[in-house]
């Protein structure tokens, strides 16, 4: 069993995080963290920390740097932050065909690596899923 709240915990020890919330999206982990004003965070430092403190299984799809949308009550609007992963999952599962011999060998790594079914020609790597510890 998966503890969101732990996930984002461990966001949180992050000197350079306000805050982190995580959610699930069909089966898939969502991390969103909203950096300290001033600090430079990356979605790949983000991950790092997710790797070094927590089992594979636990380890969010993506990290989503953005400001935390809040509803009428001053809380976390959870609901908006969920149609940010619904725009990604749109923005990865629509797109040209490969058409070159190389965007198809390329095409055929993705999906192998990452477990998708289908890679487009403006597919963008991290978005779908990928990161540096998944190609090393």
């Amino acid at each position: 069993r998966v503890e969101l709240e732990e996930i984002a915990k461990v966001l949180q020890k992050s000197e350079h995080v306000d805050n982190a919330v995580v959610l699930v999206n069909n089966e898939n982990i969502y991390a969103f963290v909203e950096p300290i004003d001033g600090n430079t965070v990356t979605e790949e430092s983000m991950l790092l920390i997710c790797k070094e403190q927590l089992t594979d299984y636990m380890i969010p799809k993506r990290v989503f740097l953005t400001t935390f949308p809040l509803n009428s009550n001053g809380k976390v609007d959870k609901h908006e932050l969920s149609k940010l992963i619904q725009d990604d999952v749109a923005k990865v599962s629509s797109g040209s065909k490969l058409e070159t011999d190389t965007q198809h060998k390329i095409g055929k790594a993705w999906k192998e690596l990452l477990g998708i079914p289908v890679v487009y020609k403006e597919s963008d790597f991290f978005a779908v899923g990928g990161n540096s510890f998944k190609v090393a």
